[in-house]
């Protein structure tokens, strides 16, 4: 599927950038919310688009939504996560893409 950039119609192919395990810890989470990790990826440039796609299980209830770059070698991953969780630590694997 084509994509429109700044007007025109242009092809999109993706690189991959790695492999990527998206981890947090927190004793006690509350609140249904949307959580940024930032995960170390020195192949990321600010500016990059990119797409994060889940390569192993992940805990029910929560979702692996966008990921962006707004520092070199800063890859920062948003997390959907439930309501109420009682040791709230996770890892999840994933693979990064640039798509250009």
């Amino acid at each position: 599927m084509p994509l429109e950039y700044d007007g025109k119609l242009m092809a999109a192919s993706a690189v991959s950038l790695g492999d990527i395990t998206i981890t947090y810890t927190a004793t006690l989470a509350v609140g249904a919310a949307n959580r940024q990790i930032t995960v170390s990826l020195p192949s990321v440039k600010a500016g990059d688009l990119l797409s994060v796609r889940v390569a192993g299980p992940i805990p029910d209830g929560y979702n692996v939504g966008s990921a962006f770059c707004s520092t070199d070698g800063q890859l920062i991953v948003v997390v959907s996560h439930p309501a109420l969780v009682l040791g709230a630590n996770f890892s999840i694997p994933a693979r990064v893409f640039r798509i250009t």
